[in-house]
C-alpha cells in the first residue's frame, strides 16, 4: 500500500508538467477588427479577408508569407481616407487549429 501511495505522489509532478503544455498552449492570432463583432482567427469569406488586409498590419521582414502582426492595429482618422496609425491594440483572436480553448486564450 505504501508503494501505490509514494508512485501516485511521485506521478503528480510529472503530470503537472506535461499538463502545461496543453492548457498554457499560445496559439496563432492576431488583433481583432474593430467593430467586428464576428471576428475569428481563421478567414471566413472575402469580405472578412478584406476588412483583415484593411486593419491589420503584415510583418514587414515575413511580407512573403502573410503573417500579421499580433499586437499591433491599424487606426484610421477617417473612413474615407488612406491615412492611419499603428496603435496596440487590447483583443485578439485566436487560432483554434489545435487548440478549441488553452489558458492564455482566456485570460
Amino acid at each position: 500500500m505504501v508503494f501505490v501511495l509514494v508512485g501516485f505522489v511521485a506521478s503528480i509532478p510529472a503530470i503537472l508538467g506535461f499538463s502545461f503544455a496543453f492548457y498554457a498552449a499560445t496559439p496563432k492570432f492576431r488583433c481583432k477588427i474593430p467593430h467586428f463583432s464576428n471576428d475569428t482567427f481563421e478567414i471566413q469569406n472575402q469580405n472578412h479577408q478584406t476588412l483583415v488586409d484593411k486593419f491589420i498590419p503584415i510583418l514587414e521582414e515575413k511580407s512573403y508569407t502573410g503573417i500579421y502582426e499580433k499586437c499591433t492595429i491599424k487606426s484610421y482618422i477617417n473612413s474615407s481616407s488612406n491615412n492611419f496609425t499603428l496603435s496596440k491594440c487590447n483583443e485578439w483572436v485566436f487560432s483554434k487549429e489545435y487548440f478549441e480553448s488553452t489558458l492564455v486564450t482566456e485570460v
